[in-house]
């Protein structure tokens, strides 16, 4: 439990980090939305594939719940998903935005409940 919530720790610093970065050059950009929209939505693109990917791994019993990689993808999607949920309701109303965005919260959402609410099943060698 403590390596987990250890990697989840480290996943949203470094979260935060990257966005405080990005956001840092793109207002220093003078508004031109180039190279860090691109970085966005391929962020966005990789890291829904990626949690998808991690999550079939998972279930299939090739990853275990403590890897980092797999905390570190789960925490980058639901930081997405928030973020872009909170510029969604809280700036520029963009339908679109919000319904792109969707999935890597719910992903994220997913991942991170199946790290710490999801238990693996008792295997009882006893009596029966």
């Amino acid at each position: 439990m403590k390596t987990k919530s250890i990697n989840l720790l480290i996943g949203f610093i470094i979260s935060i980090s990257l966005t405080i970065f990005l956001f840092y050059f793109y207002a220093s950009s003078e508004s031109i939305p180039g190279p860090i929209y691109v970085i966005s939505v391929l962020s966005r693109i990789s890291f829904l594939i990626l949690g998808a990917a991690l999550f079939v791994f998972r279930i299939s019993g090739f990853l275990r719940r403590e890897n980092f990689f797999y905390i570190f993808v789960a925490v980058v999607n639901v930081w997405l998903g928030a973020i872009f949920s909170y510029i969604y309701f809280g700036d520029q109303p963009n339908r679109s935005t919000l319904l792109d965005l969707m999935p890597n919260l719910i992903i994220g959402i997913l991942l991170i409940t199946d790290i710490y609410w999801v238990r693996a099943p008792r295997t009882d060698s006893g009596s029966h």
